[in-house]
């Protein structure tokens, strides 16, 4: 009989207040599991975040000088080493991405014979990566009692490195969508500049090539409608697209949030009527994943783990991120055509409900945890 694996030691590149994707998933997963205990190890990243914290039945050990750029580098051997101090009470250690985070856990598996879980998360696209990196990731996919993955070209890519070892698909999920009342989503329009014929597109991303942000303040020049783009989140290009915007001449019509809080995006995204982001790359998509619970179409490639559940004309409307062309025309299809617009936001909505709530996911997780304890 499998025992319960009741403390795990999870070993994350980055963690709350730094937020993205992955750390979202992570708190959402930890959350849905309160009857376990969770220690987090991960990089300090600042001198303001304090070096241990306790939240429900999570604690965060902070590691590094607050130094971003220098603690991701002394993170493998130093978050092993306060690892190695954790795991004797630790029933699982579980490496939340295949990073340098994932080196520190291989090293304590090794030193304590705990055994280690690794999760693909990673939405960048591996042959633009360096070798090193590369290398870290294929040694700590390797090297791990089991693999998880968020989607199923993450799965491929790790059967591939274990050779028939053990790959699990175990996908992000979403909470049920908050209620948008009418007055509610009014008053949310009229504070992004929505005017009464505009079709509203939104976008929650970080401002990186990635994300395809740039491909679509292209594609929006040639929508023959009224439309209004409403984009929350920073990044690296922020500057550089907002340049772009102006050029383009179409800066009177984007609305830049900055950074905002993913409680507020969750509870605003039912204001929009479509969610764009022609993606360059996704490991998963989670944030379509969330347009979807709100009942709002999505306009998507289907780069990477978006695959999975985004098809054309089903639940999702597809474009090409290296075409400029198709994003317009996936946009106006979306905009256009309110009854296929409809099917599709409530059979992606359904989809979700029945295969991508957290309510269903985290068991799956949890029993991975007990078949190693």
């Amino acid at each position: 009989m499998a025992h319960s694996a009741s403390n795990i030691l999870v070993f994350s590149p980055a963690f709350r207040p730094l937020i993205g994707g992955s750390e979202l998933a992570l708190e959402a997963l930890m959350r849905h599991m309160p009857e376990r205990s969770f220690v987090v190890i991960t990089p300090r990243h600042s001198p303001r975040f304090p070096l241990s914290e306790s939240q429900g039945n999570v604690r965060v050990r902070r590691v590094g000088f607050g130094i971003a750029w220098l603690d991701k580098y002394v993170f493998i051997l130093w978050g092993a080493f306060v690892g190695l101090r954790e795991a004797r009470g630790a029933s699982v250690l579980h490496a939340y991405q295949a990073s340098y985070a994932a080196l520190a856990a291989l090293i304590v598996r090794l030193v304590s014979g705990t055994p280690l879980i690794v999760t693909l998360q990673e939405g960048a696209d591996f042959q633009k990566q360096s070798f090193l990196v590369r290398a870290g990731r294929w040694l700590a996919v390797r090297c791990a009692d089991t693999v998880t993955a968020i989607s199923s070209p993450l799965v491929s890519y790790a059967q591939s490195v274990r050779r028939g070892g053990r790959v699990i698909l175990v996908p992000n999920g979403v909470d049920p969508a908050p209620l948008l009342l009418h007055e509610e989503r009014e008053r949310v329009r009229s504070a992004w500049g929505v005017q009464g014929g505009d079709v509203c597109i939104y976008s929650a991303s970080r401002l990186v090539s990635k994300n395809g942000i740039d491909v679509l303040l292209h594609a929006c020049v040639d929508l023959s409608f009224p439309w209004r783009l409403v984009i929350a989140g920073t990044g690296n290009d922020e500057a550089s697209l907002q340049s772009l915007a102006t050029h383009l001449r179409v800066s009177d019509r984007v609305v830049w949030l900055g950074s905002v809080a993913h409680a507020q995006i969750l509870s605003e995204l039912g204001a929009a009527d479509i969610y764009a982001r022609p993606s360059r790359s996704e490991g998963q998509g989670i944030a379509f994943l969330e347009a979807m619970a709100a009942g709002v179409p999505v306009v998507a490639s289907q780069r990477g783990g978006l695959r999975d559940f985004v098809h054309d004309g089903e639940t999702g409307f597809i474009c090409d991120p290296d075409d400029i062309r198709s994003v317009t025309r996936a946009l106006t299809r979306a905009a256009q055509n309110s009854a296929e617009r409809a099917g599709v936001a409530s059979r992606a909505s359904e989809m979700v409900a029945r295969e991508y709530l957290w309510s269903l996911i985290a068991p799956r997780m949890a029993a991975v945890y007990d078949t190693l304890a």
